[in-house]
């Protein structure tokens, strides 16, 4: 009965199993019992640099992970899972390692939460009586932040409230390209991409404060709280160009993105927002250039 069969019939019955067979690929995995633990990355602790090696290293953790504060080091548990989901203790910074299996020539935050030897004294000094360690700094008013003697005043952790300049706030005197000592303002900056790089941010909302309430234009500036530094200053656009872009902000949101950072001789560099995420909407603020989108 084979006999029977014409050249034409086995090359449409080859063609036949051949497109299944690739279909089936497609929709299968190459392992059926692989587990796969993509969305169900382990915790880390903020702070810990990248040891993928794959490109993930370009991305932003909190993509994968969800991001541990090390804000209270003795509030934290005595074990932080590692990469490989195994529970191990946090160690004291300057602490040789004693692996001998290859890992003792990785970065220990890799695996293990690093106490300074700061924290782990003052620790000790709670356990015998003596005083408690001063708590982080808070972040810097906008006013504090845009004159010319900026003051490092800390503010209490219950006073993070939006803040207005005072009139006659100086305003940010840096070179546009082919422009020398051009005179600009925060509304419309164009940044020299030799003076400016982009910097990756992410973390909480800790204050909000409008650059100049009266103004049409007034940008939007809040304070990136990742959970270790000092929270940092980022500008973003006018309130109406977020609102439109359904982008708004407010108190103890969490966002991430990319900004221009400029090096200035104030106590803060500013980040002017090149794209923000909030609730995972992704809006652009600023092109390439740091030209404001919103004009």
């Amino acid at each position: 009965m084979l006999s029977q069969i014409k050249t034409e019939q086995w090359i449409m019955g080859a063609s036949i199993v051949f497109s299944l067979a690739l279909l089936l690929i497609t929709l299968f995995s190459d392992d059926l019992w692989e587990e796969h633990d993509y969305e169900h990355a382990p915790p880390i602790v903020a702070g810990i640099p990248a040891p993928h090696m794959d490109g993930r290293e370009k991305m932003a953790c909190s993509s994968c992970h969800v991001i541990m504060s090390t804000r209270n080091q003795a509030a934290l548990p005595s074990t932080n899972p590692n990469a490989t989901g195994i529970a191990v203790p946090p160690i004291k910074a300057g602490t040789l390692s004693p692996h001998t299996d290859g890992r003792e020539a990785q970065p220990c935050r890799n695996c293990h939460q690093i106490i300074p030897r700061s924290a782990a004294q003052a620790q000790q000094g709670m356990r015998i009586g003596q005083a408690t360690p001063p708590s982080r700094p808070q972040p810097v008013g906008v006013a504090a932040a845009w004159t010319q003697q900026p003051q490092r005043q800390a503010m209490a952790s219950n006073a993070l409230q939006p803040v207005m300049p005072p009139d006659g706030v100086k305003r940010l005197r840096i070179a546009g390209p082919g422009q020398g000592n051009g005179t600009t303002d925060f509304g419309s900056l164009n940044i020299p991409l030799d003076r400016a790089g982009l910097h990756r941010f992410q973390g909480s909302i800790a204050q909000v404060a409008i650059s100049a309430p009266n103004a049409q234009n007034s940008l939007i500036n809040i304070w990136v709280d990742d959970g270790v530094n000092v929270p940092h200053r980022a500008v973003l656009a006018p309130s109406w160009f977020l609102e439109e872009q359904r982008c708004p902000v407010s108190l103890n949101m969490y966002v991430k993105g990319l900004a221009f950072r400029i090096e200035l001789p104030q106590a803060v560099d500013p980040l002017y927002v090149k794209t923000i995420a909030v609730n995972g909407k992704t809006c652009v603020l600023r092109d390439t250039l740091g030209a404001p989108a919103w004009q």
